[in-house]
């Protein structure tokens, strides 16, 4: 286990999302915290976008100058990352008995739910392999899901970032629609509107396949197909090939019953919609329960930032403890030496 003296040297916005940053330095107390300037900055981002948060910005919303902030946040980017990381949150708990094809789908919906309740998040740019405790936590549950299947590590992390991007494309989509469409009868007309100038654009001599789509219904707004469920389903199926191409020969067919056509059916019977999310996210019940999560998962956080921040502390006692300890030791070693050797006369 790496020791605190072998801890290396941290950039200060993943510091502070692990809580071992310093404090700040001393000064006049103020009412300002990190957490109090995270909350501020999102609540800019959910109202106008990540474009709209400035150290200004979230200054002003909190009634102090811009300077003030680079006492806990010393750049920009490390505030957005700690948006990013409470944006996260933590990933839900898997169900044990849940197979691996239901356990990733309710991982995958779940992550989907986090980019569609902050949009924004999507336009912070990825930067390489998750740092911060949400982040990793993700990353772990979604490895996770795969404990009981015969895959290697290596491709239960290629799948899970599979389906990791996937959900984001996926809301990167969803997102462009509701810019273009912010509400269903719009988002209708548009799709209304845009069918109808492929179909006098689009002939069957020239385009013969696109124009049988078109003839089929299956771009308009009265399709009922759901391109994103399709693709989630194919991912899996994939998922589950690769799965049966790793059992062993000898394998008893004990892990081979995951993942089968019938749990993959289940599964799709209850997949829901962007139309249906859209409406639960709109639901008073839903969005008061989805406060709480959030307030439980701010209490979480900070749970385990306090617990960070008491090893730490208890690592640092226990070192000068057995400092003190070393210096009594010597001492009493000292005026031992000294009380038997003879005095001269």
């Amino acid at each position: 286990m790496r020791t605190a003296d072998e801890t290396p040297e941290l950039p200060r916005g993943i510091a502070l999302a692990w809580g071992v940053a310093a404090t700040p330095q001393r000064g006049p107390k103020r009412e300002l915290s990190i957490e109090g300037i995270v909350d501020a900055a999102m609540e800019i981002a959910d109202a106008e976008g990540l474009a709209a948060v400035s150290m200004t910005a979230v200054a002003a919303k909190l009634g102090f100058t811009t300077m003030s902030l680079y006492r806990y946040v010393s750049a920009k980017d490390d505030m957005v990352l700690l948006m990013y990381e409470q944006a996260l949150g933590v990933p839900p708990r898997r169900d044990p008995e849940a197979g691996w094809r239901e356990a990733a789908k309710s991982w995958f919906h779940s992550l989907l739910a986090v980019y569609r309740a902050r949009p924004w998040v999507l336009d912070i740019p990825m930067q390489g392999v998750p740092s911060t405790p949400n982040s990793v936590a993700w990353m772990d549950a979604g490895l996770a899901t795969f404990e009981s299947t015969p895959l290697s590590y290596a491709d239960r992390l290629s799948v899970t970032l599979l389906l990791s991007g996937y959900g984001y494309w996926q809301a990167l989509i969803e997102r462009m629609y509701m810019q273009a469409a912010p509400d269903d009868q719009a988002l209708a007309e548009v799709e209304r509107s845009q069918e109808q100038v492929l179909m006098s654009l689009v002939s069957p001599e020239e385009f013969p396949t696109v124009a049988h789509v078109l003839q089929l219904g299956l771009l308009g707004p009265e399709s009922t197909n759901d391109p994103f469920g399709v693709g989630l389903e194919l991912v899996l199926d994939g998922i589950a090939g690769r799965i049966d191409a790793s059992q062993k020969p000898e394998a008893d067919g004990a892990n081979g019953t995951q993942g089968t056509p019938a749990e993959g059916a289940e599964g799709a019977s209850a997949a829901t919609t962007p139309e249906i999310d859209a409406a639960v996210l709109k639901d008073p019940g839903a969005r008061e329960a989805s406060r709480k999560r959030r307030d439980a998962e701010t209490a979480l956080r900070q749970a385990e930032q306090q617990l960070r921040e008491s090893q730490r502390k208890e690592r640092e006692a226990l070192g000068k403890a057995r400092e003190r300890a070393r210096k009594q030791a010597a001492k009493a070693a000292k005026l031992a030496e000294k009380a038997g050797r003879p005095t001269s006369c």
